[in-house]
């Protein structure tokens, strides 16, 4: 599993220093500033987190790049618009708005222009503005966002036992060893650009760790008892997978194409086309090999294609010993192994990013005149980690893409409910996470993952069962299955109502029963995942060789692929 910290300025400091805890409701204002006037409004505070240690202060003359988000206008209008359309019961006509229609729907250029004219007046750089006036991008020394912004900055670096820890559990870790971010505790803007401001990213928000969600076999070349034809196909290629089981039951059958088409009744000949797109989002140094993919074709007896490259992590020199292809060849070589036809994007933000990459790639989509129709998130964050303003910006691109008729799929996580620390003693509780709602729980061990607690996604967990011929069945490490498909309730998001009835029902069935769970979970909060697919047992080309994976990593590009196979035919 990779390990992602997302970060801007990077700074190499001797780590021979003096330092403290976290303290975020502690700040010294600078120039002797004791209070904040009348004039100013309080914007997100930094939230409490022992994985960091809080250094001295920054540097003043240092230069600092921010993001701030720009309100926008009719979003509210967008969602319910989206909720409708996804009211198949009622609506059969599915009348997606266009780019340029959104782009003039929530475009704030009056806010943007306020903004600029507020920022460049105080001596700051505006480097960018997108294209619909939404966010914009600035730079200044930490001398004028100081003053600017009532507050003060220190440089926060996360903590000698996290980085150890995580060196130890993880491949694939993208060590941040001695770089330090600077952070102030909160900061405050002027009344008159409250009306405008969202939210400034880069100030008081610590970066969140992002993991992948897939697991390679530990005997990956070899794994026993593999029925090592990759295009045997079930006996019956029309019958019920559950009712007429492979027969096979002394081997396992890999989920290569022939097999996942087969399982899930995918008609011959539906292979997508070239007017339909989709793509897989990467991060954290993920890259993909074009060679691989071509023997994964070749393989396969699918139709041969390259991806088009978006952020320049193609043609990679894949090493299977540090993981640097492993998602990325599940993903691309899969989502276009099911959809063979469709045009097919590797959108890779850089681990560097400004923002938080979910938020980074949605812009990125949002800003594209015809983004893909079907993507493929198969990376994730503890939910508690995330800031409320991070997860808003985030739903809202969602909400404009959704009105344009594109679909985002996330892998719903390979850990259960306690998230990917498997913080299973950890607070979960409702006092330890941003839940506005009027109830209220307590408990331990239940960490979702975000953006598959996104109502505004399709989250997708993962199955076992059908590659030893047994029914379709969550997927479980206890049993088997490697990983464990991630799945519960957000603590951030409130129930969708299309869920008033089955959380209630599912909660009531359980109840009493050995499957009943313990407390710590918010039975009020939006239920995930909402599809799951086969994750066991993927034979990924990695570096010419053929590995076994297993994750929701490749349910989620799987469940794409057929959304892109579904929008071909419509």
């Amino acid at each position: 599993m990779n390990i992602l910290y997302i970060y801007g300025f990077v700074i190499i400091m001797q780590f021979a220093l003096v330092y403290t805890n976290i303290d975020a409701h502690s700040s010294q204002f600078p120039n002797g500033i004791d209070d904040i006037s009348e004039s100013h409004i309080q914007m997100e505070a930094m939230k409490m987190n022992h994985k960091y240690i809080k250094l001295e202060k920054t540097n003043t003359n240092h230069q600092h790049h921010v993001i701030i988000s720009i309100k926008q206008k009719n979003i509210d209008f967008i969602k319910q618009y989206v909720t409708e359309q996804a009211n198949v019961a009622r609506n059969t006509s599915f009348q997606w708005y266009s780019y340029e229609d959104i782009q003039e729907l929530t475009s704030n250029q009056d806010g943007s222009i306020a903004v600029v004219n507020w920022l460049e007046s105080n001596g700051v750089n505006v480097t960018y503005v997108t294209k619909g006036c939404h966010y914009i991008k600035a730079t200044a020394s930490i001398s004028i966002w100081q003053q600017l912004l009532r507050t003060d900055f220190h440089m926060y670096q996360l903590s000698p036992h996290y980085q150890s820890k995580y060196k130890k559990a993880h491949s694939g870790y993208v060590s941040i060893g001695d770089r330090v971010i600077p952070r102030a505790s909160t900061y405050h803007i002027p009344i008159s650009m409250g009306e405008h401001i969202e939210c400034i990213y880069r100030v008081s928000h610590l970066p969140v760790t992002v993991y992948n969600h897939k697991h390679i076999h530990p005997n990956a070349d070899n794994v026993p008892n593999v029925d090592t034809n990759i295009n045997k196909l079930h006996s019956n290629p029309h019958s019920d997978p559950q009712s007429d089981p492979i027969p096979h039951p002394n081997s396992i059958t890999p989920s290569n194409v022939a097999f996942i088409n087969n399982l899930y009744g995918v008609p011959p000949g539906l292979t997508g086309n070239a007017y339909t797109s989709q793509s897989v989002f990467e991060t954290a140094e993920q890259g993909y090999s074009p060679s691989d993919l071509t023997l994964f074709q070749t393989n396969n007896h699918v139709h041969q294609q390259t991806a088009n490259d978006i952020g320049g992590y193609s043609d990679l020199i894949c090493n299977v010993d540090d993981g640097n292809c492993d998602e990325g060849n599940l993903d691309i070589q899969f989502i276009m192994g099911l959809s063979q036809y469709t045009t097919s994007y590797y959108w890779y933000v850089t681990e560097n990013s400004n923002e938080d990459p979910f938020v980074a790639y949605c812009i990125e989509l949002s800003e594209a005149t015809n983004p893909p129709l079907s993507n493929s998130i198969s990376w994730g964050t503890i939910e508690q980690d995330n800031y409320p303003s991070t997860m808003n910006a985030f739903d809202t691109e969602l909400i404009k893409l959704a009105a344009m008729g594109v679909t985002v799929m996330v892998s719903s996580g390979d850990d259960g409910v306690s998230g990917d620390e498997c913080g299973c003693d950890n607070d979960s509780g409702s006092a330890a996470s941003s839940w506005s709602g009027t109830n209220s729980w307590s408990g331990t061990g239940y960490f979702p993952s975000f953006p598959a607690s996104s109502p505004y996604v399709v989250a997708v967990g993962g199955t076992m069962g059908p590659n030893e011929g047994s029914p379709e069945s969550v997927c479980s490490s206890r049993d088997g299955g490697v990983i464990t498909s991630g799945g519960g309730f957000s603590t951030y998001y409130p129930r969708p109502t299309y869920q008033d009835t089955v959380i209630p029902d599912y909660l009531s069935l359980v109840s009493g029963s050995t499957t009943d769970p313990t407390s710590g979970y918010n039975p009020s909060g939006r239920g995930y995942p909402d599809i799951s697919m086969l994750a066991t047992y993927y034979p990924v080309v990695i570096a010419g060789r053929t590995l076994t994976l297993f994750g929701t990593s490749a349910s989620s590009p799987v469940f794409a692929a057929m959304i892109s196979l579904i929008n071909a035919e419509r």
